[in-house]
């Protein structure tokens, strides 16, 4: 992925003392999406608390001259107090002075404040000492944004998604296919697991598919009916 040598520089200072998420457009793309980031998103480490949060940030970024943080759209800048509020409320707030925004978060979206470090492990380095969550995490990040802009991106995920499902179900244990499907499920990627040697791990799929059935599924009525036939035909 290729950051502006500034932003690059920002956000590597940034992660040097401090664990530094990459997420949005710029994560998808570092993945391999065929995506140019309209800004740069990060998850940085929480902390104790919004205060703490807030006055490490406003001081970091207070030591580069021509760098606000701002509230966007506003390009307003805010105070330590205020950064803390507005993180208190799960948004981000703005570092204004590239040539694209960064926008920083205390919490990512879809995510609790205590899964950073589950996120942070599962993640792979990225430029220096920032982190690129895995493909799940970066899908689930951005599965409920209801943007219409993000539409393609999510589509994108969503197929990587099925086709990482689609190579570990046949084959994984039953731990793996319940983190796996406990993250995200649907019909298509259960067949996947039906073929798994595993009785617990079809079993697993086959309950799942009972459940989308009945709340009316017909894709999943349909893989049942097709279970059931070759049962009946054996």
């Amino acid at each position: 992925m290729d950051l502006g040598s500034s932003e690059s520089d920002f956000l590597q200072q940034l992660a040097a003392p401090h664990r530094v998420l990459l997420l949005g457009r710029a994560a998808t793309a570092a993945h391999g999406g065929p995506f140019v980031p309209r800004e740069y998103e990060v998850w940085l480490e929480p902390m104790e608390n919004e205060a703490t949060w807030a006055q490490m940030l406003h001081r970091f970024v207070h030591g580069f001259l021509h760098l606000r943080l701002c509230a966007l759209p506003s390009t307003e800048p805010l105070s330590a107090q205020a950064v803390a509020e507005r993180v208190a409320d799960g948004r981000p707030v703005g570092v204004l002075g590239f040539d694209v925004p960064i926008l920083v978060h205390r919490l990512a979206n879809e995510f609790r404040l205590d899964e950073f470090d589950r996120v942070w492990t599962d993640a792979t380095p990225l430029l220096g000492s920032m982190r690129l969550p895995s493909l799940m995490d970066t899908f689930l990040n951005k599965i409920n944004t209801r943007r219409h802009q993000d539409y393609e991106e999510m589509v994108w995920l969503e197929e990587k998604v099925r086709e990482l499902f689609a190579e570990r179900l046949p084959h994984c244990d039953e731990a793996e296919a319940e983190l796996l499907l406990a993250r995200y499920i649907d019909p298509e990627s259960l067949r996947h697991a039906l073929i798994n040697p595993l009785p617990a791990v079809r079993e697993m799929a086959r309950a799942h598919l009972q459940r989308f059935a009945e709340s009316g599924d017909p894709y999943s009525e349909q893989i049942l009916e097709g279970l059931d036939a070759k049962s009946s035909a054996a």
